[in-house]
Parts: C-alpha cells; sequence; structure tokens
C-alpha cells in the first residue's frame, strides 16, 4: 500500500493524503501534485515537500516573528550614510537627543549650528563604527526621526508576516524586511 502527499505547487505545503493501491491512486499533476511517501502524516499542513523532498515544516510561529522584528529593530539604521546603533541605551539617547533638537529649532536654532546643544563642542554622534557623526538640530531631530520610522518599518513589517494564514518558512529573509 501506497501514501501520498498532495501539496500546494506554489508553496509545497501538504494539504492532503491518499493511502491505497497504487493502481487506484490518481496520477500527479501540476495542477494538482503529489508525492509518495513513507512518514506517517496525520496532519499534512504540518509537512512540505522541496526539491522532491517531504520534510516536516518549520511552523512559525507570532513570537518567532517578534523575536525576528526585535532583532534586525536593535541591529541598528543607516542615517546620513552610517549605521546607527539601536541598543536599548541608544534608543533612549537619541529620544533624549532628538527631543533637545526640537526644543533647540522651536527655540530659533539655525542651520549648520553645531553649537545648538550649548556644549563647548561640536555635537555629535558616536555611530557603529566609532566615527563622529556632526549634526546640527535640524540634522539631530532628522535621525530621531529616522529611528522612529526605523521602529514602525520593523512593526509593520512583523505585523503584516503575523497576518497570513500560514506564517512562511523565510519569515527572516531579508526579503521581507525593509
Amino acid at each position: 500500500m501506497k501514501q501520498i502527499l498532495f501539496y500546494d505547487p506554489e508553496t509545497g505545503r501538504g494539504i492532503s493524503t491518499a493511502k491505497g493501491q497504487a493502481a487506484y491512486l490518481p496520477a500527479s499533476t501540476p495542477e494538482n501534485p503529489h508525492i509518495e511517501t513513507t512518514e506517517i502524516i496525520e496532519n499534512p499542513v504540518d509537512w512540505i515537500v522541496a526539491n522532491g523532498v517531504v520534510s516536516r515544516a518549520v511552523v512559525v510561529t507570532k513570537q518567532m516573528v517578534d523575536a525576528e522584528r526585535d532583532r534586525r529593530i536593535a541591529a541598528g539604521f543607516m542615517f546620513n550614510g552610517k549605521m546607527i546603533d539601536f541598543d536599548q541605551v541608544s534608543k533612549e539617547n537619541i529620544t533624549g537627543a532628538g527631543a533637545m533638537a526640537g526644543t533647540a529649532l522651536a527655540m530659533g536654532a539655525v542651520a549648520g549650528d553645531l553649537y545648538w546643544h550649548g556644549g563647548a563642542e561640536p555635537f555629535s554622534w558616536i555611530t557603529a563604527d566609532n566615527t563622529k557623526l556632526e549634526l546640527d538640530a535640524a540634522s539631530m531631530f532628522s535621525m530621531s526621526q529616522a529611528a522612529a520610522r526605523h521602529v514602525t518599518a520593523g512593526f509593520m513589517t512583523g505585523r503584516a508576516l503575523k497576518d497570513f494564514t500560514t506564517i512562511p518558512a523565510s519569515y527572516a529573509d531579508d526579503d521581507w524586511w525593509p
């Protein structure tokens, strides 16, 4: 007796199974493909066919997507051609400096003024590669906005992935994320 797994031709995910003598089982077609398997399959959607091999599918959870989202957000973002760290301390520092820059702009800070913060040295941000990026108030405020967009993009992408009926096994691939 043979057992076959019918699967979705686009995703490779199992749809249903059939058991029987070979003569009585339907032929595999591109529209309704199936593959013979020796695995005992109780729930076909837990299985996937890739490159002619049947294997248990990775069941991706919403928590796995959240962890990938958080990892990508914490990895940082690009600003003015530089990678900006975005760990918890960096988030707090960017938030504080962005608020300070917004206040300075409201009080009349001018473009190009690197002393807008009231310090003795030009205002600069230490980037991920440990170089200084000098920023006037408008640029610092813009960096804080870029940080907010980075977080929003991560959350919106994660939300879209979690909205799939079945979260793609490739959820952590760069193609899904900004």
